[in-house]
This record gives structure tokens, sequence and C-alpha cells, in this order.
């Protein structure tokens, strides 16, 4: 086989002047014109796989894509009786015939898969068994999708015709392969034997109507039957992914109301484009069963529209409009439908539009309504088959125009907002925003996420509040002043207010924080209320500076106590007794007091200035101290005690290098009462208790011995 492939490429290469790299000596580059297209396609089957072709930049392309590899427009030109001498050469056979020297094709693969398929769409177990191997020296193997460890591999046409027997006891399967099979998809593993492998799914239709989809991969090994010449399975792998086997919808599941929401929210969104082909997309274009409407405003010399063509003429006329809005009750209940059949079913009841003229005039239109909706057995969407849409008795109004909406009425429901929040009372902020159900208030709150989406409904927003004012304070802080800049007037007596406040909250934890964010309220007069301004958007979004915490008074951070900390060590390495000193409270309500590392209980505690600064000016009476602390404090080391006071507590060690030139290490354990002076709001010592560990002092180098 090397030998035939060699006398190739040499052939061609004195044919064609190419360069053979004597550096990579398996690695070949090759400049020819195109060959004859049969040796371009019978070169793929003939060169074996570990053949380490290297790519041309610029190749000519095949059907087969293996020129792609080895071919460039260069080069001198190779005739057609040339070719002819190298396909002889090498044994090479015509378009059709078996490939050279038993090696399998991906056209033969495709062959036989294809086979496979549709012995399997038949769900006849003997024809789909007939393809597996009865040779008794290698006979098929099965591994099947649905088998188990305690099945083991299925190596007789006995247990896979089991197998196929419960697998096909179905209403319907329909295995979906790759289109294609390629080079890419094989493993060669010897002459007239290779594996294909890849992914693919089952579309199973149950007996009992229901449709499940199994995704699955796959081994196939096929080897070339000697005597018949033809592919048959030597072993069949399958196994599923994680995906596993999912249940589909089935057209004939009962439509719930959920899914008529979602389409009539698609058809009011279709509307409200003033776009005819986005709305006349909503209704069946299925010629053995199309769209339908009665248009609202048609008359019976229209008479019913049952094309694309003509609903889109309907919504030309419709839409033609400076603004829409269907008003449809907020909810789709299962009381609002009726099933009218197989995947079908009928929605009725009352909607209103309202209607922007470009006239400037705007007009509310009563209305009542039947949908008949289908699902599509393809997109398993619902589509419209059937619309029917008249005028009640109450017909089409014009809408009075609203006057402007005023700054003063909307700093009047500004700052019912806020006295509602600082009332840390949820029902009552809850109160002010709208419960019409043609437009109620919706919130996108501050602390939201998408996961949660908008809060439209009373319910969803006073749990908001709930969370959001459970705090000990709320203040929010709004611009004093509202301009005509920071309004957008809307119709109908609406207007969008836009700007930037901040929220000061006090929290149970003790904490004080500050949340930056960026607000919008779209207000609308209620009548019924004596036109008061009420809320019917409130979307309310962090700005990048966030949620940050405030010092408070209650509370130390473990920042502030680090600070401390590090200016007391700086002290005591200056050797200085006083700037030590000069670190506890000297207040004479609270002094600072000390019982020293070295003290004894005779002393007792060092409560005054005075006698804390005597025991620094013998502490530190060395060469030079080093306080060892914990690199780091965190929340973990203090003890809130409340009203800017805090405990910390830990272990240090002291390096004491002396006059006599000894050097100590005291092992010790401490605890530091800060307290928050109100003045300079610096934290100072009011405690400060240290005591030496079991371990003791240690010495690390003895006294220098003086010698005379």
């Amino acid at each position: 086989m090397t030998a035939r492939i060699c006398a190739l490429v040499c052939l061609a290469a004195a044919t064609a002047s190419a360069a053979v790299s004597r550096d990579a000596p398996s690695a070949f580059q090759f400049t020819f014109r195109p060959l004859a297209s049969r040796v371009a396609k019978n070169l793929r089957h003939t060169l074996p796989r570990h053949f380490a072709i290297q790519e041309a930049a610029t190749a000519e392309k095949t059907s087969t894509g293996f020129l792609d590899r080895i071919f460039t427009k260069s080069g001198s030109g190779v005739t057609e009786d040339e070719a002819a001498a190298i396909e002889a050469e090498v044994g090479m056979p015509h378009p059709g015939e078996t490939p050279y020297k038993g090696f399998v094709s991906p056209v033969e693969v495709k062959t036989v898969r294809d086979e496979w398929v549709a012995a399997v769409e038949s769900l006849d177990p003997e024809k789909i068994v007939a393809l597996y191997s009865a040779d008794a020296a290698l006979p098929g193997a099965l591994l099947g999708t649905v088998d188990t460890v305690e099945i083991g591999a299925r190596q007789c046409r006995t247990s896979i015709l089991e197998y196929f027997k419960v697998f096909c006891n179905k209403a319907a399967i329909k295995p979906a392969f790759p289109p294609e099979v390629t080079m890419d998809d094989l493993i060669q593993l010897d002459k007239g034997s290779v594996a294909y492998n890849g992914y693919y799914d089952f579309y199973f239709t149950e007996k009992d109507g229901r449709q499940l989809k199994a995704h699955a991969k796959f081994t196939y090994v096929y080897r070339r039957n000697p005597q018949t010449g033809k592919l048959e399975i030597a072993l069949h792998n399958s196994g599923l992914t994680p995906q596993g086997l999912v249940e589909l919808e089935s057209p004939e599941k009962p439509i719930t109301p959920a899914e008529v929401k979602e389409a009539r929210d698609a058809w009011i969104a279709a509307v409200r484009t003033l776009d005819p082909d986005t709305v006349v997309a909503q209704y069946s274009a299925d010629a053995s069963l199309p769209g339908n409407l009665l248009g609202t405003v048609d008359t019976m010399e229209t008479k019913r529209r049952q094309s694309p063509s003509t609903i889109r003429e309907y919504f030309v006329g419709f839409l033609n409009k400076e603004k829409i809005k269907p008003a449809f009750p907020p909810e789709v209940t299962q009381a609002d439908i009726i099933p009218v059949g197989p995947g079908m079913v009928a929605y009725n009841g009352y909607y209103d539009f309202y209607f922007w003229e470009h006239d400037g005039r705007h007009l509310k239109a009563h209305a009542k309504f039947t949908y008949i909706y289908r699902r599509n057995p393809e997109t398993g969407k619902l589509e419209i088959v059937l619309h029917n849409s008249g005028l009640t008795p109450q017909g089409v109004i014009e809408l009075p125009r609203p006057e402007k909406v005023s700054i003063k009425e909307v700093e009047t429901a500004r700052d019912n907002w806020v006295a509602a929040v600082k009332s840390l009372n949820p029902e009552k902020v809850a109160s002010l925003y709208s419960a019409d159900a043609t437009l109620p208030g919706a919130l996108l709150g501050t602390v939201d996420t998408m996961a949660t989406g908008a809060r439209k409904s009373g319910e969803t927003i006073l749990d908001y509040f709930k969370s959001f004012l459970d705090k000990e304070k709320i203040q929010p802080c709004f611009p004093e002043a509202i301009s005509d800049d920071d309004l957008i007037q809307l119709d109908n007596g609406m207007v969008a207010y836009n700007g930037y406040y901040e929220f000061l909250f006090w929290n149970k934890d003790a904490s004080h924080t500050k949340a930056h964010a960026k607000f919008t309220y779209v207000f609308k007069r209620n009548p019924a209320k004596n036109n008061q301004l009420e809320i019917v958007l409130h979307n309310s979004g962090l700005t990048p500076e966030g949620v940050i915490e405030l010092p408070s008074p209650n509370k130390v951070s473990a920042a502030e106590v680090e600070t401390a900390r590090d200016q007391w060590i700086a002290a005591v390495q200056s050797l200085n007794p006083d700037t030590v000193v000069g670190l506890y409270s000297n207040d004479a309500s609270l002094p600072g007091n000390l019982l020293g590392t070295v003290d004894t209980g005779s002393i007792g505690a060092r409560q005054t200035g005075e006698t804390i600064l005597d025991y620094f000016k013998s502490f530190l009476d060395r060469k030079q101290i080093k306080p060892e602390f914990p690199p780091k404090v965190t929340d973990e080391d203090l003890i809130q005690l409340g009203n800017g006071k805090v405990a910390y507590n830990g272990y240090y060690d002291f390096l004491f290098w002396e006059k006599d030139g000894s050097e100590k290490r005291a092992h010790a354990k401490f605890t530091y009462l800060y307290r928050r002076n109100p003045e300079s709001g610096k934290l100072e010592i009011v405690l400060h208790n240290s005591g030496l560990t079991p371990e003791g002092v240690v010495m690390l180098k003895e006294p220098t011995v003086q010698t005379s």
C-alpha cells in the first residue's frame, strides 16, 4: 500500500515539479494544477489518514474538499493521459466503483447508515437486525441506547432482535443523524473496516400519543462482508447524553391560559408597533386552515377576510394612527377560554382601544372579541385562525384632551411617596401605585434583579416593600426642587419624572449605608381620586457608585481599630512615653485604664495619665521594642459594645532589645477597649489589659559579659 502511494506521489511530483521537504520527510508539499476530478476524489480514499498533508494557502476547491489540502493553482499542468497513467499505477477505481483495496468511503457509510434509518422507521425488528453481521467469527454486537450494565453487550442476532422488538414498540420513530458523513467522522481501522462516530437524536411517538426526544451519541463499526462486498454492522454502541430523554409538547395537549396570554400579548405588541406585517404574522398562513378576520371597523359589505393579503389590507387602514393602545383584561383565566377541538381554543371577552389620531384627537373604542387559536404542529406556538371583533353599544367616543400635569402635582405625589417610605409602612407605600386593571402600577425595584422582572401587581409590589422597608430608619433624598426639565409630558394626564436620588439606611445590624440611584416615575391622574397622581411605573436602579457603608456612631469598623492599633505600635517603637500615653483617653468621665503586661496585682489598674506615664517610662527603657500583632483586624476580632465603643482582643508578642545586650521575646494576650471621641471622631483607649501567656518571656540572647 505504502509503496503504491509513494509511487503516486513520486510520479505526480515529477510531473508537477513539486518540492518535497528533506527537513520534514513526513510532510509533503505539492504544487499542482487540478487533476481530473475522479483522481482527486479517489486520492482522498487512497491516502491513509496518518500521512500529515501540509495545507496549501491557495487551495483549489473540489466537491470532496480533498484538493484543499494538497493542490495549489501553481505548477505544471497534468494532462488527462498522465492522470490515467497515475490511476493505472495505483489501481484507482472510477467513480461509483469499490474504493481502492477495500478502504471504506463516506458515501458507503452514508448508504448503510440510511438503510438503518429506514429500517428503524419501518418499525420492523427483523429488517433492522438483518443489517448487523451474522458472521460467527465476528458477529454484530449491540450496546443499546436503553440497555444497562446488567444486560451487557448483545452479541448475537437473537438478543439484538429482542432489543429492537422492545425499542420499536412505538407508534413512530424518527432517527435524526447529521445530514452528511465526512472523512472527519470516520476512523479507518483496517482495509474494509471503519468506525463512524457522532451524535444523533431519536423522536419517539408513543402509543399513548406522547412525543419524546432522546439525545444520544453513537459509534458504529462497519466491516465489508467479503462475500457481498457490502458494509454490515460489527459493533453499535449507543448511549444517552446528559440531556437524556425529554418529553415534547403534543398538538393534542390542552392549551393553557398562559399560552393564550402569551399569544394575545404578542398580538398587542404587534399592534402597538403600527406595522401591518408584524400583525398579520400572528394569523395562520396554513392553506388548509388560514386566518380569518372580522375586523372591528369592517362592515357586512366587507365580508370576512380570509387571506394574509386581505387581513393586511385591513391593518394598513386600522393602524394608520399616531399611536394605538389595546387594553385587554390583565389576566387570562380558564373561564375565558373554550376548547373547540384538538389543539384549538376560543378566547372571548371585552377590550378597549385607545387611538391617538394624526389630527390630535384622542378616541376610545369599546369592543368585544373572540379569538380562535390553534397550536401550530411544527412550531408548537399558537396562531390565530379566527378573530372576530365588534363594537359594543358604547362604540367609539372622543376623549377630552387632558391638561398638562403641573410641577406642583408631581411634587405632592413625590413627597407623599417619601413620607410613606419614612413611615416604614409597606401598605402605605404600595397604596400609591395604580390599582387600575387596565394600567396597573409596575415596579422595577432598586434591589430587584433581571430574574425578578417587573412587579405588576399590588401584591408583588407589597412584597418588595416589606423587604425594602425592614430597617430601623430610611431617609430618601430627592433634589429639592422639580423643574420642567425633570418632566416629560405624556398623553392622557400622564407625566414621567426622572432624575437621581439617594437613600440613607439605618440597618437593624447597626450599620449605616447610603445607596446612590437613578429613577423614573410615570404618574397618571386618577379621576376616581379627585385627579390625584398615582404611580403607573417606578423604575429605580443603582448608579455605579452603588451602596456604600457609612461610619456609624453606634458601630466601630475593623479599619478604624486597625488604624488606632497601628498608631499605638508606632508610638511604642518610638520609645517615647508621652507619645504612647497620648493614645489613652484623658476624659475625666471615662479615663484610660491600663493593666500592664509586667504589672502585678499589688499595683492594680493604672487609671490616670500620670500612672500610665510612669508605666511606659519603665516599659520603654530599652534599646528597641517591636510589638507583633496579627497583620489584619477583622470583624471576628471585635466585640461591638454600642455607642461608639468596641473591644479588640487577641494575642501579641514583644521583641525586646535590652541595653545590656540581651534579646527577649514576650508572649502575651490583650484586650483594648476603644471608644470614639465625640469631638475628634477618632478612637482612643479607655482600657488596655495585657497579660503574659504561660510561655511568658523567653531569652533569645544572653547579656553581653563586660571584661576588665
